[in-house]
């Protein structure tokens, strides 16, 4: 047989595939669409099949083999690998990197490096170095400590990466080199090990009853009825059940049978034992009615236009603006509705912070067990077992963030893109730095599909589409049920001080309004965006204040921890008493978190029912659900929290939101923080009056004269849109400009910069189309310990709407820079489409 071999890539920063040769015994289920296992260098990776050929210009002798293939079928179709190719070109990936952002956490194999030393000869090595302080010095210290990984149980072998960790926290430089001249002495010994996935099918134990008459039955159980009288429960528990057969953790609880009386009787032949596939299912706590509603004379013709489109099998992006309340979850669901009657499939991407248990049983309610879930709420294994669901075409519609743009599911019909504003849909932690908005649109360019894009407060991006006629813009100005808008006033904060009516963060106004509404037994949302207790403190006498030790930040207190934490990086340190400078016992807690809220609150109205809904409480798996049970239900009054509480929420008898700060976010030095507040402050007064109870919004805030303030208590978009649109072409950002930000990130300061300047001198471009801005030290200039300095790039949409002579730009410059300046200790990140600059 011709031998045949697999083009590979890897989820590592560069864009080459690598050839295999492909063993006789793997043949049958190499193919493209599915992950290898394979050696690289001195690793061994998961990376996945891109093509099979028996044909190749390299020598094959040099050539290594596959060594195992994880999935049974492939998990891309042609579609969604050229969807992820445009991917990795637009946003600077490689594509190893973007299909592995489709694959779900710890389903790959990977090897782990490990070192064992001998620890007798590396004292006898330290004791000859006495005194020393070298780089060297400290990696034998470490190695003789036993404090990393196994250590405490007398073990000599160590994770590398823990080793890492260690060696950098003692200030040692050079590992590489310095593990190297362990190794040459005898000191140590490196091997690689493979690792298992993390998470992987879950399985349990069927038991069958063999088939017998009733006969054979009655005549068995009398043969063993004296000597066996547990395996006889085994045996008349196993004929009474459902097909005669049980799952084996249900019968030994149903019998208090032991897994040896169950093993004697297979032995008997008397039952069949089958290990088989068991679905984790992630089990949603809230419920809610289901309910027919009827579209109005709106929803129907935005249904009506959107249709015609998915009948003709046509790719087009429609923008369904619509107010708060104005139903267009359910012009969401007819759609997909007349998609799946077609034989089509469906993604219905929401926000992470949107993806409420209410819009899922929402969503299911509907359509019931065609729907699968993918978010950061299920556990490993519940998200390994949705998406191997997905793959085999179990679901007809999958709902998710920004990564279910990536579901691979055959023959999309329609991406909805709920809330499609959020900033949440761009993903700015790990590469691939992408939108999933922006994806879907070209995702489902490939696919024919229909992509709707929905929000009471649009993008100014894809507004400015839509009037460009790029889009089709559909609006819904009424609210369904005969609601209207709720009625917005604004609280003077500085007026209230004066008056000596301000109470910590609530003024007299707000708690009065407060008062009134749950008094009627009517409820409250307060929104306030910073979580913890104080944003930050400060030693009045002496102007200290505690300070993130890895970023360029300060720490937030948290009160019922008794700790300052680092939002950014999540380092924290204990309260302290005095202050460690000058010794003041006068500390003072500066800024307004959601537990102070919740805190005076508690105090300026007792016996008030508050359920704080941030990060903190929410963290716990069920908590989310639990909190919004509770709060439908009826037990408690007011529902406060961060901008978790803005989207996504749905109670009828909420007729007031407070916001305790509308500063909050306007004072965020970013180009967009205008456009994000008058999103977040139209969202939150969303939640108010969505039935025929009249809602009411009251903002405290410093600057009620702002422009972004009158137009949210104007529920005026078009004007603030308009407004805006001045403000970013007169700045030169986007919708007229394309924006690229170049990030450069490491430990030292020096060699950051110098990466940076090196990177800007290979910039070549037509001054005309493109303007650079930096390099310069990043808002935020230390996160995670490590320095960053930005260079930002904007190229004019009017002579360059695709960006492309930006990437061609970008391109020649990267290229050029990772051939001579490339360093590990300095990393290139190239974010194209950024929705903050910070």
């Amino acid at each position: 047989m011709k031998p045949k071999f697999a083009e590979i890539v890897f989820p590592l920063p560069f864009e080459k595939s690598f050839h295999y040769k492909i063993p006789d015994e793997l043949v049958d289920l190499a193919k493209a669409g599915v992950r290898a296992v394979a050696p690289f260098g001195k690793r061994i990776l998961t990376g996945f099949i891109i093509n099979i050929t028996d044909k190749i210009d390299i020598d094959i002798k040099e050539l290594k083999s596959i060594e195992d293939i994880i999935d049974s079928k492939p998990i891309f179709d042609e579609k969604l690998f050229k969807f992820s190719k445009w991917v990795a070109d637009y946003y600077f990936a490689s594509l190893g990197e973007v299909l592995k952002a489709a694959v779900p956490y710890g389903s790959d194999v990977e090897s782990k490096k490990s070192i064992v030393v001998d620890i007798e000869p590396i004292v006898e090595e330290l004791e000859k170095l006495e005194g020393k302080d070298s780089n060297y010095s400290k990696l034998l210290k470490l190695l003789s400590a036993r404090y990393i990984d196994n250590e405490e149980a007398g073990g000599n072998e160590f994770s590398i990466s823990n080793l890492k960790k260690k060696y950098k926290a003692a200030g040692g430089k050079n590992l590489n080199y310095n593990l190297n001249k362990v190794e040459e002495k005898g000191l140590c010994t490196f091997f690689v090990e493979k690792q298992k996935p993390k998470v992987a099918v879950k399985t349990e134990n069927l038991i069958e009853l063999k088939k017998m008459s009733v006969e054979d039955f009655s005549s068995t159980l009398a043969t063993i009825e004296r000597r066996a009288p547990k395996q006889v429960d085994v045996l008349v528990t196993l004929f009474t059940a459902k097909e005669k057969s049980m799952f084996q953790k249900e019968l030994i609880e149903k019998t208090n049978a032991s897994g040896q009386i169950l093993k004697a009787l297979a032995k008997k032949k008397l039952i069949d034992i089958k290990p088989m596939e068991v679905k984790r299912e992630y089990i949603e706590a809230y419920e809610e009615e289901k309910k027919n509603l009827i579209l109005t004379e709106e929803q129907q013709n935005a249904f009506s236009i959107i249709n015609e489109t998915i009948q003709n099998n046509l790719f087009k992006t429609f923008l369904l603006h619509g107010v708060t309340a104005s139903g267009k979850t359910q012009v969401y669901l007819e759609l997909i509705n007349e998609v799946l009657k077609k034989g089509k499939t469906a993604i219905y991407l929401v926000p992470e912070i949107s993806l409420t248990p209410q819009v899922i049983r929402r969503i299911k309610n509907y359509f019931g067990e065609q729907v699968g879930v993918l978010h950061s709420r299920l556990s490993l294994g519940e998200r390994y077992d949705e998406w191997r669901a997905i793959i085999n075409q179990e679901y007809k519609i999958v709902v998710g963030p920004r990564s279910a743009v990536f579901a691979p599911l055959k023959n999309v019909g329609i991406i909805v893109v709920d809330e499609e504003h959020d900033h949440s849909y761009k993903q700015n932690d790990t590469i691939p730095y992408y939108n999933a908005r922006d994806a879907a649109v070209v995702r489902a360019t490939i696919e024919d599909a229909v992509v709707v894009l929905g929000s009471a407060t649009p993008s100014m991006e894809s507004y400015f589409n839509a009037q460009q006629n790029k889009y089709t813009l559909i609006e819904l100005k009424k609210r369904i049920d005969d609601a209207i808008l709720p009625t917005i006033s604004f609280v003077n904060i500085i007026e209230e001080k004066k008056e000596d009516k301000l109470h910590g963060a609530f003024s007299q106004t707000l708690i009065d309004r407060i008062k009134e509404k749950t008094e009627k037994k009517e409820k409250v949302i307060l929104l306030q965006n910073r979580r913890g207790f104080a944003t930050y403190i400060i030693c009045p006498d002496c102007g200290y204040t505690e300070t993130c030790k890895n970023c360029s930040v300060t720490l937030t207190y948290h009160f019922f921890k008794k700790e300052y934490i680092c939002h950014y990086c999540g380092f924290s340190k204990s309260e302290i008493e005095a202050c460690p400078t000058c010794g003041s016992l006068e500390i003072k807690y500066k800024g307004v978190g959601t537990q102070r809220v919740e805190d005076e609150l508690d105090q300026l109205i007792p016996n008030l029912r508050i359920a704080r809904m941030d990060f903190d409480t929410t963290s716990q798996k069920g908590a989310f659900s639990r909190i919004l049970s509770e709060f439908a239900q009826g037990n408690y009054d007011v529902l406060l929290g961060t901008q978790m509480v803005a989207k996504g929420l749905d109670f009828p008898n909420v007729t007031m939101v407070g916001v305790i700060s509308a500063e909050a976010s306007l004072m965020f030095p970013d180009f967009r923080s205008a456009e994000r507040t008058f999103q977040l402050l139209t969202q939150v007064a969303g939640r108010s009056g969505r039935s025929k109870l009249k809602g009411e919004v009251v903002i405290q805030t410093l600057k009620p004269d702002n422009y972004v303030l009158q137009f949210v208590q104007k529920h005026d978009f078009t004007g603030f849109y308009m407004q805006e649109l001045e403000e970013r072409q007169s700045a030169s950002y986007p919708p007229f400009h394309k924006i690229a930000l170049i990030e450069f990130k490491g430990m030292n300061l020096n060699q950051v910069r110098k990466n940076a300047i090196d990177f800007f001198r290979l910039l070549k471009y037509d001054k005309n189309i493109v303007t650079v801005l930096g390099p310069t030290p990043a808002a935020i200039a230390k996160l995670n310990n490590r320095y960053r300095y930005h260079i930002i790039l904007k190229s004019k949409r009017r002579v360059d709407p695709a960006g492309n002579y930006l990437h061609k730009v970008l391109k020649s410059a990267e290229v050029e820079f990772l051939k001579k300046f490339r360093t590990t200790n300095v990393k290139l990140l190239i974010d194209i489409d950024p929705v903050s600059l910070t």
